[in-house]
């Protein structure tokens, strides 16, 4: 007689998350509000064969919505596939979990929330360049790994800061408990004190766009809008309360850890996490520069979340506590 053991996320996944997931990514397509940013992706869709590079250097989003266009999906279908390709990230990041966890199902949940495809939707560049960020950090071929980097940051210029976290394995830096503990602290004192960070930014913003060749116009353009001052006009400019704990939980999260025993991909996909974290918390009194260059921590506090509890109870060697069992079909 054999036993065929199934796995409980993969049932979990076959039989509910699928087709949930897949409704989610429909309907929050479909009833995307039309304000800012999605009036503008929305505007540049439906002119995309008549100015094929509307974002500038940052061509790859213009390259899928072309092809989309081309397949003559309507702007909330492109949406709608955009929406599904998170499928792919969330396998790669739920590999590098231990099999059979609750943790995976954790993640999964956080996948699902309808503010998540709103918000990836609403940040169509950032949500591209942070999907090739995963997909590079978990491949294991370097010229895979290059080009998934390439994709990113020609999807959102930005990211490039996030590109040493993905060629090295910079966890023990930002794992570090000083690290950890520092951003805490700017976090707690910038958001009492309202301290001005952004000034010494523009600063040297305008050093860096005086020797950075072809990304100059895109760099000016994202300085000009970041530090305009007219963060009234945005709605994703005031920090989300329940987003900016989620934040404070996960960094504390990890520095209760006691070693570093997850997988390395994990460690470098959390340190970006901690990376925009930091950013957020330095330009707090910038919502505009905060949100935007603490994209993934801010707007993806879920899988920030995750993964720091994931850290923090392996770190415990509490494994045997979130083990969901096996179900055995004879």
């Amino acid at each position: 007689m054999n036993t065929l053991r199934i796995s409980p996320t993969k049932l979990i996944a076959g039989i509910a998350f699928l087709p949930i997931f897949i409704f989610i990514s429909w309907t929050s397509a479909f009833e995307t509000e039309m304000i800012l940013d999605n009036e503008m992706y929305l505007s540049r869709y439906m002119n995309i064969s008549m100015n094929p590079f509307p974002f500038g250097i940052e061509f790859v989003p213009a390259l899928i919505m072309h092809a989309s266009s081309l397949l003559g999906l309507s702007y909330f279908e492109f949406l709608f596939i955009k929406s599904l390709s998170w499928i792919f990230i969330l396998n790669r990041i739920s590999n590098t979990i231990g099999k059979g966890s609750i943790i995976k199902i954790i993640l999964m949940l956080a996948f699902l929330l309808p503010s998540f495809h709103s918000i990836t939707a609403f940040l169509l560049r950032q949500s591209f360049a942070f999907e090739f960020a995963i997909l590079a950090i978990t491949s294991r071929n370097p010229r895979t790994k290059l080009i998934y980097s390439i994709l990113m940051i020609f999807s959102q210029i930005s990211s490039i800061l996030w590109l040493p976290l993905i060629l090295r394995d910079l966890s023990k830096i930002f794992l570090n408990k000083s690290m950890l503990g520092t951003i805490l602290f700017i976090g707690i004192v910038n958001s009492v004190f309202k301290l001005d960070f952004h000034s010494p930014f523009i600063q040297i913003s305008n050093d860096i766009i005086n020797i950075s060749g072809i990304f100059s116009n895109n760099l000016q353009t994202k300085v000009d809008f970041y530090t305009s001052g007219h963060h009234s006009i945005d709605s994703a400019s005031t920090a989300s309360i329940k987003n900016t704990i989620a934040i404070y939980v996960s960094l504390f999260f990890l520095l209760l850890s006691r070693r570093e025993k997850s997988h390395k991909d994990i460690h470098k996909i959390t340190s970006i996490f901690i990376l925009t974290a930091a950013f957020f918390f330095i330009f707090y009194t910038n919502p505009i520069l905060a949100n935007r260059l603490g994209y993934a921590a801010y707007f993806l506090p879920g899988i920030f979340l995750t993964l720091s509890l994931e850290n923090l109870l392996r770190s415990y060697n509490l494994g045997s506590l979130y083990k969901l069992p096996t179900i055995r079909r004879i």
